[in-house]
């Protein structure tokens, strides 16, 4: 269990889920991601081990950082074209 490759495998997979969850669910992804880091983090389920990672965990928190950011305006931007459309219709 402290192996740094099963780490990012769970932490991964536990993504994935969420994603899909939140998709399926018509809720923004990080609602999910936030829900399931702080479930299986070490201050909860301690599934997930941040502290095995090493000096790898900047990198890869500042990889998801970016993935976050990058997300989040498509994720907005679409919804406030949908919006846009429903409004023309109205019209």
């Amino acid at each position: 269990m402290n192996d740094p490759a099963f780490t990012i495998a769970l932490a991964l997979a536990i993504g994935m889920i969420a994603q899909s969850a939140a998709r399926h669910i018509r809720i923004p992804g990080i609602v999910l991601l936030l829900a399931g880091g702080i479930l299986t983090g070490p201050d909860a389920l301690n599934i997930i081990r941040p502290d095995t990672l090493g000096e790898a965990l900047p990198i890869i928190v500042g990889f998801a950082v970016a993935v976050i950011l990058f997300e989040s305006p498509i994720y907005w931007k679409q919804k406030a074209y949908c919006w846009m459309q429903s409004v023309q219709l109205l019209l």
